[in-house]
C-alpha cells in the first residue's frame, strides 16, 4: 500500500489529510486479524453489508 503514492497525494496522503491517520491501512489490518482469530477457532462475522452472497447480482447472460 505504501507504493501508490505520489509527491501531491496517494491514498496514504489523501487518508492522513481528511482523516488524521492512516485509517485504510488500519481497518485493512484490522479486519485481517479478525480473520485470523477465526481461523484460530474465533466466531467471525463480516463487516460487508450485504454479507457475501446476498445482495443485488447480474442480470444472466444469454448466450448468443
Amino acid at each position: 500500500m505504501e507504493t501508490f503514492q505520489t509527491e501531491s497525494g496517494g491514498l496514504k496522503h489523501n487518508d492522513i489529510a481528511k482523516y488524521g491517520s492512516y485509517r485504510t491501512k488500519e481497518t485493512i489490518l484490522e479486519f485481517y486479524d479478525r480473520m485470523a482469530a477465526a481461523a484460530a477457532g474465533a466466531s467471525y462475522e463480516t463487516p460487508i453489508t450485504p454479507p457475501p452472497g446476498q445482495g443485488p447480482r447480474h442480470p444472466a447472460r444469454s448466450e448468443a
